[in-house]
């Protein structure tokens, strides 16, 4: 069973899928046999997330990415070949229409007048392969499949992209998050300061006290342009995604939601591969192989070909009718001594094609690993959720019990200052805790091809 969590926030949906964690390739994936996929259900995993400006962003980046932009022109070219490649089992027609000036006074007695005279020509020419052995279409199925892959890869493409722009968020929300944890901190180092200058002024407090005071503030004030430099790192790379110089996300609207274990994902196997673009792209190119290998065989025998011409040519254009005539060929053309180059050509698409089996093999396994790998983390990065908000709770209650007793001076500042920081890292590790297991989701959604 697949468990991670929900979201608490009004988008929050309930989605059950069916998983069994035992692998077993189902018989499609040994075989040439057509797969039957079923168009699942969109699920818009990045709705959880609770932003307005990132479902504005999934929606742009399908639009404004530079890469994705340029693979939908990749397909448009193709798209026209395999249009033309269609059209390859129907006849060839050609027509000509022409004159031809002729002057033969130089090399005869004639006078110019009865030697130049226009030769006016029209024709038409028809050609057919007739497709016996079904190589020609074999070649129409083999790049309609080789097309259909390339589509694969275009939402496979578009999936990765949308992950990626997830992932920015991700780090976006918890680094403003973090920031707004440093600067909170510094005030309180900042508070603690002039708390522990006026004990000094009292003569309550040491000089040492108040310069580990100082170097506590001035760490925690080191910490902030750090964090801001990595923000906008991260900002540049979202605009980098959306084609943009620069976004326009405001980063006090930044903010990641809490994750309950409320939800449940049961997954299917096969599923996985119905769902995943590059599965289902490598399946594509695996019938490609197959219909380039019946390609290959039919090759090997003779074909035929049929062909038409009909033409006229007359010095008096009303007259060319009269001057029609008509040819009609059938040829035959077999090999018959060919260096063994069709034999050899049939052997190495036949290796291809056992070629793309076994990458159709590997990609499934992954995908199956990618799962799993991705829903243990999930599992284990809750089992660490649970134990640091307890870590969480007793520093705090540490550090309390320590300011209480330091001023009843029970013992040294230091001790204040060690348990303040221990609750300042339970603090930052909860935030980046929390980045994590949405960077986790993140990636059990992808290795399960949900791309929306």
């Amino acid at each position: 069973m697949l468990v991670f969590g929900g979201v608490a926030c009004q988008r929050q949906q309930k989605i059950v899928r069916y998983y069994e964690t035992s692998f077993e390739a189902p018989a499609e994936l040994i075989t040439v046999a057509e797969l039957k996929l079923d168009q699942m259900e969109a699920y818009p995993w990045w709705k959880d997330l609770c932003s307005e400006d990132l479902n504005e962003w999934m929606k742009q980046i399908e639009v404004s990415n530079l890469n994705l932009r340029q693979f939908q022109a990749r397909l448009k070219a193709a798209q026209a070949k395999l249009n033309g490649i269609e059209k390859n089992n129907q006849p060839m027609l050609s027509g000509s229409f022409g004159g031809l000036r002729r002057d033969g006074s130089r090399e005869s007695n004639l006078s110019p007048a009865n030697s130049e005279k226009w030769i006016n020509s029209i024709g038409l020419n028809a050609s057919w392969e007739l497709d016996l052995w079904g190589e020609l279409n074999a070649q129409r199925q083999a790049e309609g499949q080789a097309f259909s892959a390339l589509s694969e890869d275009a939402q496979n493409l578009k999936l990765s992209l949308r992950g990626q722009l997830a992932r920015v968020y991700i780090q976006m929300a918890s680094l403003v998050e973090k920031m707004k944890s440093i600067e909170t901190q510094i005030k309180n180092e900042q508070e603690a300061l002039t708390v522990i200058e006026a004990r000094f002024a009292q003569g309550r407090a040491t000089a040492l006290e108040v310069l580990q005071q100082r170097e506590a503030l001035m760490a925690r004030k080191r910490e902030l342009p750090l964090a801001e430099s990595q923000y906008q790192v991260w900002t540049r790379q979202s605009a980098l995604l959306l084609g943009r110089q620069q976004t326009d996300m405001i980063a006090s609207d930044l903010k990641l939601p809490a994750i309950n274990n409320a939800t449940e994902f049961h997954i299917k196997p096969i599923q996985i591969f119905q769902q995943r673009p590059d599965v289902k792209a490598q399946w594509h190119r695996l019938l490609e192989s197959d219909q380039l290998y019946i390609a290959a065989k039919a090759d090997r025998w003779p074909n035929v070909s049929i062909d038409f011409s009909l033409s006229a040519s007359n010095d008096a254009l009303p007259d060319l009718p009269k001057s029609l005539f008509s040819i009609i060929s059938a040829d035959i053309v077999a090999p018959i001594f060919d260096q063994q180059r069709r034999a050899n050509e049939q052997t190495r698409k036949e290796a291809l094609q056992e070629e793309q089996i076994l990458k159709l093999k590997e990609i499934a396994l992954l995908a199956i690993h990618e799962v799993e790998n991705a829903y243990n983390n999930v599992h284990y990065l809750n089992k660490v959720e649970v134990e640091l908000q307890q870590e969480l709770k007793t520093s705090q209650l540490a550090y309390l019990e320590a300011q209480h007793q330091y001023l009843n001076g029970q013992i040294d500042y230091i001790q204040v200052l060690k348990q303040r920081n221990g609750l300042y890292t339970s603090q930052k590790n909860m935030i980046d805790l929390n980045r994590d297991r949405w960077l986790q989701r993140i990636e059990l959604f992808m290795s399960l091809g949900w791309g929306g």
